[in-house]
């Protein structure tokens, strides 16, 4: 399994932080932070592995609001043959950050997730840098 910012936790905490900045209808920085989530974890984890779905239904909503449906259902339609040939038991993983209601405090607790796991693997650079 990889380390540093390849990690597939790494893919866990962009995914959430994409899902703030898309919740607060700012989608141009979500979207790339939905598409390193997804890009880290199929090469962590393979094409076709299950913690992919929620990042890819998550990048499809937002294409869909951007109009750009036809991307948006190729992404869910992967999404969904994902999770239709998983195993049962990880069938309909939810992002927890759906069920906490205080984004401000989301997100300030990504950012010094974020912030600290650059001090700790500076040697491979930083990963992500945030906006105000």
């Amino acid at each position: 399994m990889p380390s540093g910012p390849n990690h597939p936790d790494v893919a866990s905490t962009l995914n959430s932080l994409a899902l703030l900045h898309h919740t607060e209808g700012r989608q141009a920085e979500a979207e790339p932070l939905y598409r390193r989530a997804i890009k880290i974890r199929e090469a962590a984890l393979g094409s076709s592995h299950p913690s992919l779905t929620t990042t890819l239904e998550n990048l499809s909503a937002l294409l869909g609001e951007t109009g750009r449906g036809a991307e948006a259902r190729e992404l869910a339609e992967r999404a969904s043959t994902i999770r239709s040939e998983a195993p049962r038991s990880l069938r309909g993983r939810r992002d927890r950050s759906e069920k906490v209601g205080n984004r401000g405090q989301i997100f300030s607790i990504l950012r010094r997730i974020v912030v600290l796991f650059n001090e700790k693997s500076g040697k491979y650079g930083p990963i992500l840098l945030l906006s105000q």
